[in-house]
């Protein structure tokens, strides 16, 4: 499909459809998209049911499916990388199933059905398995996730990635061989919503740093354990190794999270390229914390950082003689 504008590609479903009919659609619908099954939508005849996901759409695959230069069951049209997708039903009482891909990897599967009354919009979230209320945090589970202090490489990644528009021109030998790039990875369940905006990879610790923030969309401030934090990379999740960020997101505000992850979850090398799609996944936080239990944990997992990259970065210096009488 040639690529044009949003606007072209969903009046062209309008064609032939009075306007009264697609105005009088119901307004909007949110559904959560789910993985052990096909996610069922219904599609009228009479009126355009818009489809929004919560990433680009890179593939539609279907059998019936038609942008209107064959016949088919049911017409489409989705502007080239957008998070849009339009349908209209075609032929009365046949259904369909539409695959769609998601990022790289993530296949999803819709189950369009026949309705005399459908949405006019439906936002699509990530499937609600990633959700879950905050977990009690007790001693066993802090000691196991305590930081030893053969870990203080990550601390200075931590540092380099969180000040880098400082350091690369300070100390630009650190960043010789790191890889960057800015980006806009955006998770989102309707509450809280995860944006990725740059990625930096350390290739020798095989370590990817993500400047992120989190933003709450509720009218109370929400709380979570950053240590919960995970990040998927195609079908895959992560754990964090380190993280950088307050445990109270304030209502309708946001705060500011620096991450890192390390190789996979046996401690193995992953190699990933900073060219991959990230998502800042929060599998837990609740409006009514045990703040105190999670501000302690919290406190011993990751202490305050220094201003600037630790000395061991450096290289000794030359000792200098001073002069003088005995």
């Amino acid at each position: 499909m040639k690529p044009s504008s949003l606007t072209h590609q969903l009046l062209s479903l309008l064609v032939a459809v009075p306007l009264g009919h697609a105005l009088a659609a119901d307004p909007v619908e949110q559904q959560a998209l789910k993985t052990d099954g096909p996610l069922t939508i219904g599609v009228g005849s009479k009126a355009v049911t818009t489809l929004q996901f919560p990433r680009a759409v890179n593939g539609i695959f279907g059998y019936g499916l038609t942008t209107g230069a064959e016949p088919g069951t049911y017409h489409y049209a989705h502007p080239e990388g957008s998070r849009v997708l339009a349908l209209r039903n075609l032929l009365p009482g046949k259904e369909t199933f539409l695959t769609v891909l998601l990022g790289r990897e993530d296949l999803y599967v819709l189950h369009l059905k026949p309705s005399a009354d459908p949405p006019a919009l439906v936002r699509l979230t990530e499937p609600t398995s990633h959700h879950a209320q905050a977990r009690p945090i007790d001693p066993e589970a802090v000691e196991e996730r305590k930081l030893d202090h053969d870990t203080a490489r990550l601390f200075n990644l931590l540092k380099l990635g969180k000040n880098e528009r400082t350091f690369r021109i300070a100390v630009p030998h650190l960043y010789q061989n790191v890889e960057s790039k800015d980006v806009e990875h955006r998770w989102d369940d309707d509450k809280v919503a995860t944006v990725i905006t740059r990625v930096h990879r350390f290739p020798q610790e095989d370590a990817i740093f993500l400047n992120a923030r989190i933003e709450n969309q509720t009218a109370k401030p929400l709380y979570f354990d950053p240590g919960s934090l995970q990040v998927k990379v195609g079908s895959r999740t992560y754990p964090t190794a380190l993280v950088d960020a307050s445990s109270e997101i304030p209502a309708k505000g946001n705060v500011n999270v620096h991450a890192i992850i390390r190789g996979g979850i046996e401690g193995e090398r992953a190699h990933l390229s900073i060219k991959n799609e990230f998502q800042l996944v929060m599998a837990e936080y609740t409006d009514s914390p045990d703040t105190l239990a999670l501000r302690e944990a919290l406190g011993t997992i990751l202490e305050p950082l220094p201003d600037g990259p630790d000395a061991s970065l450096f290289p000794d210096p030359i000792p200098v003689k001073k002069g003088g009488s005995k």
